[in-house]
């Protein structure tokens, strides 16, 4: 019954789930329950933008898929023994306004402040990129500074497909009936079923049988 704001970027696993809706435009509609990875791109992180994308992963989390909250990534690709789903959020930013000396810790402060001033935990971001600086963990305060854009982009590709390959192959499978209301089908019984469940059985044990028969 919820929904998040607009995101630049979703992943999904495709051979799992579609989308609800797919528009003209090219927006895309998805269930939550598809949802294994989220990037916000900002051409350049300030104030006002980081905020933004602070404010659009704190919307995803809010939300339940399977009808549980979001678990969170854990360190080391490590995760709780809850069983609940996560996503890997990330902000992308080409550039920062913030000074070249003291960019990691400005940007680490900047992004925590603005998570703990809209209520979201700050292990819900996951990765803060910005290509000609370096690679941000906020929850763990660490940061990874380069001298040039592609070894920024080669380090989180290699964060974000290591998440996808686990995370797809723990993730339950994709709960279509729960969007059944979605169509207002109203069901009714019209007829009695053709065979009751002890009969069906019956007959799928003698088929089995007949089957082996001929196979022999």
């Amino acid at each position: 019954g919820a929904q998040s704001g607009q995101t630049d970027i979703l992943i999904y696993d495709a051979s799992n789930a579609a989308p609800l809706l797919v528009k003209e435009d090219g927006l895309v509609l998805l269930a939550v329950e598809s949802l294994l990875a989220s990037i916000e791109v900002k051409s350049k992180l300030n104030r006002t933008e980081a905020r933004k994308a602070v404010l659009g992963i704190g919307k995803l989390h809010a939300l339940s898929p399977f009808s549980s909250p979001w678990g969170l990534s854990r360190s080391r690709g490590m995760h709780a023994d809850d069983g609940l789903p996560t996503f890997f959020s990330s902000v992308f930013g080409f550039k920062t306004d913030l000074d070249d000396a003291t960019w990691a810790k400005s940007e680490l402060s900047r992004f925590r402040d603005l998570a703990a001033d809209a209520g979201v935990t700050i292990q819900a971001i996951d990765r803060i990129v910005v290509l000609d600086r370096g690679l941000l963990i906020p929850a763990a305060g660490r940061a990874a500074t380069f001298d040039e854009g592609r070894h920024v982009l080669g380090l989180w590709f290699m964060h974000l497909m290591n998440f996808l390959a686990r995370e797809a192959a723990r993730r339950k499978p994709f709960p279509w009936a729960d969007y059944e209301h979605s169509s207002q089908a109203q069901w009714e019984g019209v007829m009695p079923p053709d065979q009751s469940p002890e009969q069906r059985q019956k007959n799928g044990v003698a088929a089995r049988r007949k089957y082996r028969a001929r196979a022999r």
